[in-house]
């Protein structure tokens, strides 16, 4: 439990730092277990207490837990400890470096942490930032995700993280924030998957600006960049239209290469510009109406 709202009918049961374990009888293993049964009036729910404070904590508790498996359980261990240890964002330098396999995973598991820390510092929730990361890692193990994390970090130079987890930090002034922008009005040369097309309209890749604030000089800017938008806005503007049906953005990306299989982006923004004028009532192939 990070935080208690004042209307919990239960407050003065609990207090942050504890575990909710079960409800119902049933073991919390993800958020979307506390969400069944919302329809019952009454709802037991298991509580673990006293777990311990930072304060409380001692100093030769500075240990790493052998295996988090969720990145619920990476931030607790960063921000509050797990099982008695001390909390990782509190190690003094000698306790990150107490033995290699420490240092090793400090260093690793820290890709996670100061990610997370500055999504939850722009305001999201720490439960909202993981499912910012999962936007980007989908499913992957923490292990492979803390991986992916360290290689972004060497694909991406100027955001040293995935564009998509990346949080600007305040500019000195507007106007060098307007320069930034307008020269970041760019497209990538070739984006690999449907996903970084998508990425690259709604958040732009590489630092650039999304391609959905583009102003209408800058898809004009030259007859190369306005050739690449009015050939990659048809699949944008399909992507947009089935999330704002309702499917999220993985889904959209399944349900158009379960229509047009392993085509190349190439390929395939041809192969939809062709069903815009085959299907002239639908706009697109029927089975992404």
């Amino acid at each position: 439990i990070f935080a208690i709202d004042a209307t919990c009918t239960f407050k003065d049961y609990i207090e942050v730092g504890d575990r909710l374990i079960t409800v119902d009888g049933n073991v919390i293993s993800k958020a979307e277990d506390i969400s069944g049964g919302n329809d019952r009036r009454v709802r037991m729910i298991g509580i673990a207490k006293n777990m311990p404070r930072p304060h409380e904590v001692v100093a030769n508790s500075a240990t790493l837990s052998n295996n988090p498996r969720t990145l619920m359980d990476l931030w607790e261990e960063f921000k509050y400890g797990i099982d008695g240890r001390k909390p990782a964002q509190q190690f003094t330098k000698s306790e990150k470096n107490a033995s290699s396999g420490i240092r090793q995973l400090y260093w690793r598991r820290n890709h996670v942490w100061s990610i997370m820390d500055g999504l939850v510092g722009s305001g999201l929730t720490p439960e909202e930032a993981c499912e910012e990361i999962r936007e980007v890692y989908f499913e992957m193990s923490n292990t492979k995700i803390i991986s992916a994390m360290v290689a972004d970090k060497k694909r991406y130079p100027e955001t040293k993280c995935h564009p998509d987890l990346y949080r600007q930090k305040e500019a000195p002034c507007t106007k060098r924030m307007a320069e930034v922008s307008f020269r970041s009005a760019t497209l990538s040369s070739n984006p690999r998957t449907l996903h970084e097309m998508w990425r690259e309209f709604k958040f732009g890749l590489n630092g650039r600006k999304p391609a959905q604030h583009f102003t209408r000089h800058e898809r004009n800017a030259n007859a190369k960049i306005k050739q690449i938008y009015y050939r990659r806005n048809y699949v944008w503007a399909l992507m947009d239209r089935l999330v704002r049906s309702g499917d999220t953005p993985e889904q959209a990306c399944q349900k158009i290469r379960g229509v047009y299989g392993k085509m190349s982006m190439t390929k395939m923004i041809s192969a939809i510009i062709a069903d815009k004028k085959r299907y002239s009532v639908t706009k697109c192939h029927p089975d992404l109406e």
